[in-house]
């Protein structure tokens, strides 16, 4: 079905999709894709240090895809599934939901070199209304240790890229693009990353990150876009205080708060193709930042997240030598304003979380010397004394 989607939406993108875009002749964008009356700033960044160099490639000119057809932004640091620690990507949410038409814009945002494709293949997700997804990795290299990454790109554009990769296969390229061109199209939802090695962040020990070395300098991308653009992006956040673009960061030492690994299993790399199952993070959820998360990597053989009955102790006041009993729940989206269900649809600015009544399972967690964490789960449990001698030992 999704083939017969991406075949039909590419013809009409040939003859005109409600855009006149010639693909044969033009590949660039003719004029700005916001309509935005704000003024932009000389100062390109906020709180980002460059070198004089840089200064033609920052602020990024262009958003990383036609907002016009954005219903919202997912900002980083969303915990899901198999995502088990913050996530080091931003999700862009069409208009028309998760099964829309292949008919939104992928921009390079600034002039730079496409360097890496990752032709996906055909791959099952189930629950989210599709047989298949078939779709690119892509990454361009802006210079200045700047990189934009994509995932999921449903359409490359093969004026531009005319030769992608097969199925399955990662080839190198070296591809000149500006600041404006179409890079190609998706439907539903894109990730979207921005990646600057100019800076670190501040994880209690970096070489555990050494599976994804990216994260590491993986920050907000929003203050890198010139100012109209980076107002409208802040404005599709769900995410309504700073930093709009979200973050991924919440290790705090000596506490409770962060992600943590089982012990002698490579940090985030893991021991096997299911390698978030030796992963755990207590932090904050990315669109409500008070309310409290446990993602789990293995709970009862699955990966899973649950709210915290009562929402507390906060993770970043549990200290050394303490121990804390977490009943888990499952957590819910909620309009404040109105006080009913919100299930990923429409743009909201008041979007809260709170965890149900039904306690799955109970966690012990007993914070040690040397950023190390004691951890034992009772699935279903609720008579829970203590420790009982099968617990895991975690790192960081």
């Amino acid at each position: 079905m999704k083939k017969l989607i991406v075949l039909l939406c590419f013809c009409l993108l040939l003859v005109g999709c409600g855009e006149e875009i010639d693909l044969e002749n033009n590949i660039k964008v003719e004029s700005d894709p916001l309509e935005v009356d704000v003024e932009a700033e000389e100062d390109p960044v906020d709180e980002v240090e460059l070198s004089e160099s840089c200064d033609d490639i920052i602020p990024f000119q262009f958003p990383p895809v036609n907002l016009e057809k954005v219903e919202h932004i997912d900002p980083l640091g969303d915990v899901i599934g198999n995502h088990v620690t913050p996530i080091d990507h931003q999700y862009y949410i069409g208009k028309e939901g998760f099964e829309g038409p292949i008919t939104i814009e992928v921009y390079s945002p600034a002039a730079g070199n496409i360097n890496n494709i990752q032709h996906m293949g055909e791959f099952a997700l189930s629950g989210e209304g599709r047989d298949f997804y078939d779709d690119y990795h892509l990454v361009i290299d802006h210079g200045c240790g700047l990189q934009t990454i994509y995932i999921h790109i449903d359409q490359l554009n093969t004026v531009l890229i005319p030769n992608p990769p097969q199925p399955g296969d990662y080839n190198s390229f070296n591809i000149e693009v500006e600041a404006g061109d179409i890079i190609g199209w998706y439907g539903g939802s894109v990730d979207y990353n921005l990646v600057d090695e100019n800076i670190e962040l501040e994880y209690i020990s970096p070489e555990l990150y050494a599976g994804e070395p990216w994260k590491v300098h993986t920050p907000d991308p929003f203050p890198y876009f010139r100012d109209d653009i980076k107002q409208k992006l802040e404005s599709l956040s769900l995410r309504r205080v700073e930093p709009y673009g979200g973050f991924i960061v919440y290790d705090v030492p000596e506490t409770l708060a962060g992600n943590w690994f089982i012990e002698n299993t490579n940090g985030y790399r893991g021991v096997n193709n299911d390698y978030w199952d030796t992963h755990i993070a207590i932090v904050y959820s990315n669109i409500d930042p008070d309310f409290i998360i446990v993602s789990l990597g293995d709970f009862n053989g699955e990966p899973q997240q649950f709210a915290v009955k009562g929402n507390s102790p906060d993770p970043a006041e549990v200290k050394v030598g303490e121990i804390v009993r977490y009943e888990l729940t499952r957590k819910e989206f909620y309009r404040e304003s109105t006080n009913e269900r919100w299930m990923w649809g429409e743009l909201a600015d008041d979007i809260v979380l709170r965890g149900n009544d039904f306690v799955e399972g109970i966690v012990l967690f007993e914070v040690l010397p040397g950023e190390k964490l004691k951890v034992e789960i009772f699935p279903e449990g609720s008579q829970v004394n203590g420790f009982t001698g099968k617990e895991v030992l975690y790192e960081r």
